[in-house]
């Protein structure tokens, strides 16, 4: 696995029907879709200061107007990409536990390197599912357009997490339907307060690496001539061997 490299932000993408399928999108997709996913990828590759609606509307030749058309303003299209990375982050923790595994240590592994192949995948912009605030103005749109939807995306990663490693204390795997839809969230939290203290413990420890395999952090470049043995995605491994190892102390 190939730690992502930041592009140059002084090229524009080309928006044929290969970008737009990294996205399950195809050329032909919906302008609203087309602008969400731009906005996703474009904060991921040049930053969310660098990033406006005249930026997007001038990628995808619409007219300036387009993004309050859509969305009603800049403000709330940039909420709608903090919903989408949180939903990205959800989607990677169900494939992760939906993979085959014999063992509930591997099934704990496969959440973890899910996870950091959506980092991989999707560069620093999934970062948004881990800022507790961006700005007063998005902080609002959320509050007013999805009320309780990032909390809930992060308690579900929780409870996953939680029931993964009650499985490595007990031996066992569980058979327990880990669907966004179906877990017991509330049930979990509440009473499995151990399971679920060493969750939150591997989430945050996780939240770090993951954001070094984007190759967006500062320094990412010098990071990357670093020797072979000490790069992040040579080091991963072993790290999370570490972590799975830590939820039966």
């Amino acid at each position: 696995m190939v730690r992502a490299k930041k592009e140059s932000t002084s090229l524009s993408p080309v928006l044929n029907q290969e970008y737009w399928t990294q996205f399950g999108l195809v050329e032909s997709s919906a302008t609203r879709e087309k602008l969400l996913y731009l906005a996703f990828s474009e904060i991921s590759r040049r930053g969310i200061l660098d990033v406006n609606a005249r930026w997007l509307c001038d990628l995808l030749e619409l007219d300036p107007s387009a993004v309050n058309y859509h969305f009603g303003s800049f403000d709330a299209l940039v909420a709608e990409v903090f919903v989408l990375a949180h939903r990205l982050w959800e989607e990677s923790i169900f494939t992760g536990v939906s993979q085959p595994a014999s063992s509930p240590e591997e099934r704990l592994r496969n959440l973890l390197n899910a996870q950091l192949e959506r980092a991989v995948k999707f560069g620093s912009v999934i970062g948004l599912a881990h800022l507790p605030h961006v700005s007063e103005r998005v902080t609002a749109e959320l509050d007013t357009r999805h009320p309780g939807e990032l909390a809930r995306v992060i308690t579900y990663a929780v409870a996953v997490t939680a029931v993964l490693i009650e499985d490595v204390n007990v031996g066992s795997i569980s058979e327990i339907n880990l669907s966004a839809e179906a877990i017991p969230t509330r049930f979990i939290l509440e009473s499995k307060p151990d399971p679920v203290r060493k969750a939150e413990r591997v989430q945050w420890s996780i939240v770090g690496p993951t954001m070094w395999m984007t190759g967006a952090g500062a320094g990412a470049n010098e990071i990357a001539q670093v020797p072979e043995e000490y790069r992040a995605e040579v080091i991963w491994p072993d790290f999370v061997e570490f972590l799975i190892s830590t939820v039966n102390t």
